[in-house]
């Protein structure tokens, strides 16, 4: 389509501020989600479609195997589904470890049993992005930083540099999605609710003890992984994130808060259904969010020799979870459509894995409904 010119709107002096510069790295396997879930189709297309680009761009990107360990025979029921998942979903080399195994290849970790997944991989999501953006420019496309939206018009978007005109708009805005949503006069029920993970660093020294990643069993009732170990580029290993609730929609610092993110969340129905349904959890990841002593307890049991002295605090992302009026947090990819525009309302993790998958739907849509048929079979 040579007519149809591509436009990058960000509020930020550069792209990959947020969610997209701030998360684990990981290009995740899919063995977590449920077969038919968007979420399931889309992270194991856009796992295959990611790869591929970094190879062709030369972005960095290293192979590593996972294992999802367990420490109790609850933990192992869960460890089965897990496996048994994957096995439908034909993922090759994935197995069920004994102990004795898994000391084979990680002899710090402790479990009682564990899940191998070989095919995962560690990349740096902000070279992606920064990649994708000079494509974007060398193609003839735009990338207009520092510009907020403020209101959309019938095919015009308000910024606070000027107006643009436009086809059809594609909100992927994040943290502030159903914000955007409404601005285009789309009916949102849910609300983007802000979750902080924080991170630590391990010392160099305790790094020689982590190999590939490691991750507790999951909680079936959350859709958060829980705190894990992860080998990054540069060499160092990252424990966690936790899963605190943010005062502020980039709450990125224990400290942020925004009066009118948090009056917002108090007004909404959804808020107190989900803190009475999950009260027990929010407490924990608070105090843990402080108190050093309870991260240090989560990390040990993955391994148990590390000490208060092998962890120093670093950075944190927020992840934007959509929460529903009835208090449900929402665990797979949401989108909705008009004819002039297509919202990306929930994109929790794999979000980053999936985005090729996610992005050729999109354009597909975009192509759909703004050429015309001739056009659109050529």
């Amino acid at each position: 389509a040579p007519h149809l010119r591509l436009a990058v709107i960000d509020k930020e002096d550069e792209v990959a501020k947020h969610q997209t510069g701030h998360n684990s790295g990981v290009i995740h396997s899919g063995i977590y989600y449920k077969q038919g879930s968007l979420k399931a189709q889309y992270s194991l297309a856009g796992r295959q479609e990611l790869f591929a680009f970094c190879q062709e761009h030369q972005v960095p990107c290293i192979r590593q195997y996972k294992l999802i360990v367990a420490s109790n025979r609850q933990e192992e029921t869960i460890l089965q589904t897990l496996y048994e998942r994957g096995l439908a979903k034909k993922m090759s080399g994935i197995r069920l470890l004994s102990s004795k195994e898994v000391f084979e290849i990680e002899p710090w970790v402790s479990c009682t049993q564990a899940l191998y997944i070989p095919d995962c991989y560690i990349v740096d999501y902000r070279e992606v992005a920064f990649c994708l953006a000079k494509l974007i420019t060398s193609l003839g496309g735009q990338i207009l930083l520092n510009r907020e939206l403020f209101a959309v018009e019938p095919s015009l978007a308000l910024t606070s540099k000027g107006s643009l005109s436009f086809h059809y708009l594609i909100n992927a805005a994040g943290l502030h999605a159903d914000r955007i949503a409404k601005l285009c006069s789309m009916p949102v029920q849910e609300k983007i609710f802000p979750f902080r993970g924080e991170y630590y660093f391990l010392s160099k020294e305790a790094s020689s003890k982590v190999h590939g990643l490691i991750y507790p069993t999951p909680n079936p009732s959350l859709p958060f992984l829980g705190v894990h170990l992860t080998p990054l580029l540069s060499g160092q290993v990252e424990a966690g994130p936790s899963a605190v609730l943010a005062f502020a929609r980039e709450g990125y610092h224990r400290s942020t808060w925004s009066f009118s993110d948090l009056k917002e969340m108090f007004l909404y129905k959804g808020f107190w259904k989900l803190f009475q349904r999950h009260c027990k959890t929010a407490f924990y990841e608070m105090a843990r969010s402080w108190s050093f002593s309870l991260f240090l307890n989560d990390v040990q049991k993955l391994v148990p020799s590390l000490r208060r002295q092998d962890l120093a605090r670093g950075g944190a992302g927020v992840r934007a979870q959509l929460i529903g009026p009835k208090g449900e947090l929402i665990d797979d990819f949401v989108f909705k459509r008009t004819k002039t525009s297509f919202h990306v309302l929930n994109a929790p993790s794999p979000a980053a894995t999936a985005s090729f998958a996610i992005g050729r739907t999109i354009a597909t849509e975009v192509l759909q409904e703004v050429l015309s048929p001739h056009e659109c079979r050529s």
